[in-house]
């Protein structure tokens, strides 16, 4: 979907100022999933700059991408938006791929706003996909958030003449903008007066096509990023930490303007990003096919990190400094809740075994986000551990926010440096794991995983428990990489597992409830309903009892390791054998499991991280899988990673 529109003013580009606003009615913080970049300076960059952003915030999930540029035609300057709606992820529908096509309508421009959306209130089409025009297309928005009373906003709009060209909520910003507009505010007054209508939350950028940005939120993170000649503005940081490491974090209920030196900034308000995360974003997956294949094999290296930044594991002991600034508090803690939502979840799960097994705690439970009542953390002696990959999940966010209403310690392990989890807790551990473009969680899942273990050995080394445990697992932190390297050599295997998966309709993964491989199957089974769309579910239990579930035509996924209890489940595997169900057994073990399933895919030992390793193989065959079935890895269906995990 094209569109042009001819105005008569030129861009004036000039300093940033700030306005603040009050506002009686406030909703709990929330973040969004879809994504927001822009530009404004005096280098004819913006097309390139708003590309290579989106291509940054694809990790949050999209059905839909557009952005606006400020084009100069016959000396009249005019706004110029492109925006689509993915039309088939099995071919070459994708949204962002679309528009990088329609780009050569955005050359030579110094100025422009570019978005990703997924579908919430108004369908997945072309003329719902932002930016949204005003209806004398004077300005162009976009916006992250939800908001409470579009209807009777629309109903307000309506009344004034105003008619509608999407179903969606932002829509109703960028008229309700014009309405003001329309009474001779500026565009500053006009955004923030409109602002003050809206129930629910927001980040919006608005360009005008004076050339004037202008950009606000509530609830929904904004930033801005200072450059030379050039200002950005962003949902995330990572969407200009290529151009820029000095940012403004914008506060909720905050309006900004935006010119393009910055000469009035008030320099108090800059900050500079976390320099661990301070690396150069790849843009492309080559040489890998896709993100997910490129970051599934960059699990060594990324463990490694983990471990190592910050010299956190020594043969002398583990390192967290991130935990060592409230020592003496965190040690108080003796009944842990670890919360998350999804592949955080399934991490939480493994990391609580562990911590259990060093006597870490005196007791740890494991609570989804979305469960997670005021009730379960007010406990004597409690502390709360939030795991999210993004660090802006809002379900965990709110889970944080409650434990400190009433005082309990709190800290996090995420792999978004300077995120939302991260600044509210101010204590905790990065994951280091780099940036994670693919959608689903792969790297990011084995560091956390691989984090936890790293605190459950800090709390026993500070405790002086589990001593032989500990050293033991301070030993299988040290082999990781290594075992994660000899598990990728497994890709064949993987292929063989996927073949065997291709034509079914659904597919059961088994895993003992010993030493954390119940999350691995729990992990496993995700991965291969987010890729390649395959119903999967995971049974843990005895296995005398699973036996009557899984005689059926649905192959079967087995995690048989020496160290969790293998022999109920050896004798399980040889009944789906001669009962004909077909069998793909990843273990520690071959030899013990040899002709039994069709696929047997080994994986090294390495003590109490050894189911861990196996979560290499689920993840290539998911990968595998998905290839076979014609989906796009990179770009589940109706997934998101910043919403939830």
């Amino acid at each position: 979907m094209q569109k042009s529109h001819r105005h008569m003013r030129v861009a004036a580009l000039s300093a940033l100022s700030l306005v603040g606003w009050d506002k009686g009615w406030k909703e709990k913080s929330t973040s969004s999933c879809c994504g927001i970049v822009g530009v404004i300076g005096t280098q004819q960059n913006a097309k390139e700059i708003l590309l290579e952003g989106l291509t940054v915030l694809q990790t949050r999930g999209y059905d839909s991408a557009g952005m606006c540029t400020l084009q100069s035609q016959d000396s009249s300057p005019q706004l110029v938006t492109s925006k689509f709606a993915n039309s088939n992820l099995k071919t070459t529908g994708d949204a962002i791929v679309r528009l990088r096509r329609a780009s050569e309508l955005h050359q030579n421009t110094a100025i422009g706003i570019a978005h990703t959306r997924w579908a919430t209130q108004g369908a997945k089409t072309d003329a719902n996909a932002h930016p949204h025009y005003d209806y004398k297309n004077r300005i162009a928005l976009v916006h992250n958030g939800s908001l409470q009373n579009t209807q009777l906003l629309r109903k307000k709009l309506r009344a004034h003449g105003i008619t509608f060209c999407s179903d969606t909520d932002s829509e109703v910003i960028a008229q309700l903008i014009g309405l003001y507009l329309d009474r001779k505010y500026s565009l500053v007054d006009a955004v923030k007066s409109a602002l003050g209508e809206l129930m629910g939350t927001w980040g919006v950028a608005v360009l005008s096509c004076e050339g004037e940005l202008v950009v606000g939120c509530h609830g929904s993170p904004m930033a801005i990023g200072i450059g030379n000649d050039q200002m950005f503005v962003a949902s995330e940081v990572s969407a200009f930490r290529r151009h820029t490491d000095t940012i403004i974090e914008l506060e909720d209920g905050e309006v900004v303007l935006v010119h393009a030196d910055g000469a009035s900034i008030d320099r108090s308000r800059i900050k500079t990003a976390d320099k661990s995360s301070h690396q150069q974003i790849p843009l492309s997956s080559a040489p890998w096919a896709h993100w997910t294949l490129r970051e599934i094999e960059e699990q060594p290296e990324a463990i490694s990190r983990a471990l190592n930044f910050g010299g956190r594991l020594t043969s002398y002991g583990v390192t967290m400094g991130g935990l060592t600034l409230r020592k003496d508090e965190l040690l108080n803690v003796q009944h842990l809740i670890v919360t998350g939502c999804g592949s955080s979840m399934h991490a939480g799960v493994y990391g609580a075994h562990l911590m259990e097994s060093l006597r870490a705690f005196h007791t740890v439970r494991v609570v989804d986000a979305t469960t997670l009542s005021m009730q379960q953390l007010n406990t004597p002696n409690g502390g709360l551990l939030a795991l999210s990959q993004s660090g802006e999940t809002k379900d965990v966010l709110d889970g944080v926010t409650q434990a400190q209403k009433i005082n309990v310690p709190c800290f996090s392990i995420t792999n978004g440096v300077g995120s939302r989890i991260a600044l509210t807790t101010k204590i905790g551990a990065y994951q280091n794991a780099g940036l994670e473009t693919a959608v689903t969680s792969t790297k990011s899942f084995s560091t956390q995983v691989t984090v936890m273990a790293l605190v459950a050995c800090w709390f026993a080394q500070h405790r002086g428990l589990g001593q032989t445990k500990e050293a033991a697992l301070k030993q299988a932190l040290f082999r990781l990489p290594a075992a994660f390297t000899t598990a990728l050599s497994t890709r064949d295997y993987c292929k063989e597992g996927a073949a065997l998966l291709e034509k079914a309709e659904s597919c059961v993964v088994v895993g003992s409830a010993h030493h954390g491989a119940n999350a691995i199957a729990a992990e496993g089974a995700m991965k291969f309903r987010e890729l390649a769309c395959l119903h999967s579910t995971t049974y843990v239990g005895e296995p005398e009892y699973l036996l009557q579930s899984l005689l059926n035509d649905q192959p079967v996924v087995m995690l048989l390791f020496e160290n969790t209890n293998m022999e109920p489940l050896l004798n399980l595997s040889h009944q789906l054998r001669d009962a004909g169900v077909p069998l793909v057994i990843i273990t520690d073990s071959p030899s013990r499991a040899a002709n039994i399933g069709s696929v047997t895919i080994p994986v090294p030992e390495n003590g109490a991280l050894t189911p861990l390793s196996a979560i290499v193989p689920l993840q290539l065959i998911a990968y595998e899988l998905a290839l076979l079935r014609g989906y796009n890895p990179d770009v589940p269906r109706n997934l998101s990673k910043t919403v939830k995990d």
